[in-house]
């Protein structure tokens, strides 16, 4: 079977704290993918990445939870790239949270494609946005552990992981940051 296409395994396990009717209201949305142009023209305007988000950001605000995949390492001390290497700066992630979204899956085939360097700026860049965030870490365990949070009295636990880092050479080390990956097919990244 040839697969052409990441795949970002995201699952949610919703255990209820109370046998009381809560719910927790979940958007989930695709990728938020950074090609070349699409970043020119952001950085071309007057709002920046935030123009991206400007005609959906609303749809993102009466739920509980909004859920994107990241699929761009961000990487301020290198320039904007697109394909097949992309790289953002973290004006995107800013944009990100301020267009209501609170959760990045950040395991999947673009993740490694600043190296080491776009894992731990990636890192930095959700974690001063305010996001929540999975799939990756300054450690393999660290990438590996899942998220936990609680919701309207709903505990959820989260878990981002991909098949692949696009042949990209990824040390698996206590010491080295890490993507989340699943051994399908012999281990791409060691």
């Amino acid at each position: 079977m040839n697969i052409s296409r990441t795949i970002v395994l995201l699952l949610l396990f919703m255990t209820f704290s109370t046998l009381s009717a809560q719910t927790v209201r979940v958007t989930a949305i695709g990728d938020i993918m950074a090609h070349i142009e699409l970043q020119k023209f952001a950085q071309s305007q007057p709002d920046g990445y935030k123009c991206l988000f400007a005609d959906v950001s609303r749809y993102f605000t009466d739920d509980d939870l909004t859920i994107a995949n990241l699929e761009v390492p961000i990487c301020d001390k290198r320039p904007i790239s697109g394909y097949p290497r992309f790289n953002a700066h973290s004006e995107l992630t800013e944009a990100v949270k301020a267009a209501g979204i609170e959760l990045v899956s950040l395991a999947n085939n673009h993740a490694y494609d600043q190296t080491a360097d776009g894992v731990l700026g990636t890192l930095d860049a959700v974690n001063q946005a305010g996001l929540m965030h999975n799939g990756t870490g300054h450690t393999p365990s660290q990438a590996r552990t899942p998220l936990y949070m609680d919701i309207n009295d709903i505990k959820i636990s989260f878990v981002s992981v991909t098949f692949s880092v696009n042949n990209i050479r990824m040390l698996e080390t206590d010491d080295k940051p890490f993507v989340h990956i699943i051994d399908m097919y012999g281990k791409e990244y060691s």
